[in-house]
């Protein structure tokens, strides 16, 4: 893929240079995820934001209810809310904490989760592999190594404007 850019270094190029392109494709990127994870809640009878939320459940395993809302920054009577719609799509249950009994542990049921999202998700994830196939390890490396940097960087952003300390969990 080397070869195609209309960028070749990091100059002005065409009146953009190649970070600005960076930021713009980002930015771009960010956009058309939040409506395409939107329009997969819709499909999946979710709101958007449940199913990130349930995304964190199933990405971070089964949680107490406080640690989904320092996730999302979410009250913790938000997160009863985003619980309660979950449970009753039987996406998530409700467990006894074992040390507390004031406590609950969420459980994600990650079985049910991939049977309602995976068909919808299924025919994206083949065009995504097609894309990823025309690039070298090397640039799929980079963009990887991006991303997940990116994303770090997003995460510690947002619990800094929420007044959190970065450096803690994550």
């Amino acid at each position: 893929m080397s070869g195609n850019s209309p960028y070749q270094n990091d100059t002005e190029a065409g009146g953009e240079s190649l970070v600005d392109a960076l930021n713009d494709a980002g930015r771009k990127l960010g956009t058309a995820g939040v409506l395409f994870h939107q329009a997969i809640a819709e499909q999946a009878g979710l709101g958007g934001s449940d199913h990130k939320y349930l995304d964190l459940l199933v990405q971070h395993g089964p949680m107490p209810a406080g640690r989904l809302a320092e996730l999302t920054g979410l009250t913790t009577g938000a997160v009863t809310g985003v619980v309660d719609r979950l449970e009753r799509k039987g996406l998530v249950h409700r467990e006894p904490h074992p040390d507390d009994r004031r406590r609950i542990i969420l459980r994600p049921d990650v079985d049910r989760a991939m049977e309602l999202l995976a068909p919808l998700f299924e025919p994206m994830s083949e065009d995504l592999r097609r894309l990823a196939s025309e690039y070298t390890e090397d640039e799929k490396m980079a963009i990887i190594d991006y991303m997940e940097r990116c994303a770090q960087m997003m995460t510690r952003y947002a619990q800094s404007m929420r007044g959190e300390n970065p450096n803690s969990r994550s």
